[in-house]
């Protein structure tokens, strides 16, 4: 069975995640690599609906399936099924990356680390414009939310962020992110120890 090269994006919430994957994928389909963007949050929001297991928008709720699963099936269950779903794909981009002992497994697989960041008072105007469910809050929940994450041992973003091969810098726009997109996709796989951020453009 083959498995894809998987490229892990972790970054702290709204700090442009998704919309990076998505801009891999194009350019990779460009270089006639098939890319696949599965994110760790979709499968545990999927997870939650079919075991009915409450309000997939809920971040506690998601939280709490996304642990009880690990504690069951492996630290590495969400990372590993995203692989086998990709098994079809050159590259597997996973939006989301959250958790320490995900980057062995993703080396398991050549795979890289991008980590992706913002002000925190930026993300959070991204967060309330994207408007996903459980978006809506003050940016006090914000930065409580965050903080309470950040000392869960679910959520190691600080951690994959010092180990990361790539680093962006996000300020905010779709044209800076597009040519970090493409040097990345330009590069790969020689993309060790480089830095993208607003000062380069």
């Amino acid at each position: 069975m083959t498995h894809p090269i998987v490229i892990g994006i972790t970054g702290n919430p709204g700090s442009g995640k998704d919309t990076l994957a998505d801009i891999l994928q194009r350019h990779f389909s460009e270089r006639g690599l098939s890319a696949e963007s599965i994110a760790p949050g979709d499968l545990v929001r999927e997870y939650v609906r079919e075991h009915h297991l409450g309000d997939p928008s809920d971040r506690e709720t998601l939280r709490r399936a996304a642990q009880q699963v690990r504690e069951a099936h492996g630290a590495n269950f969400w990372l590993q099924h995203a692989i086998d779903k990709a098994a079809h794909a050159d590259i597997l981009l996973y939006p989301g990356m959250r958790h320490g002992t995900e980057l062995e497994l993703a080396r398991k697989y050549h795979g890289i680390i991008v980590a992706i960041d913002a002000p925190q008072k930026l993300r959070y105007e991204w967060v309330r414009k994207r408007n996903r469910p459980g978006d809506d809050i003050s940016f006090e929940q914000f930065t409580a939310q965050e903080e309470a994450e950040r000392h869960s041992a679910t959520h190691q973003v600080d951690l994959l962020m010092r180990a990361a091969h790539v680093r962006v810098e996000n300020i905010g726009t779709l044209e800076q992110l597009n040519t970090i997109g493409d040097e990345i996709a330009s590069h790969f796989p020689d993309h060790l120890a480089t830095r993208y951020n607003a000062e380069k453009r």
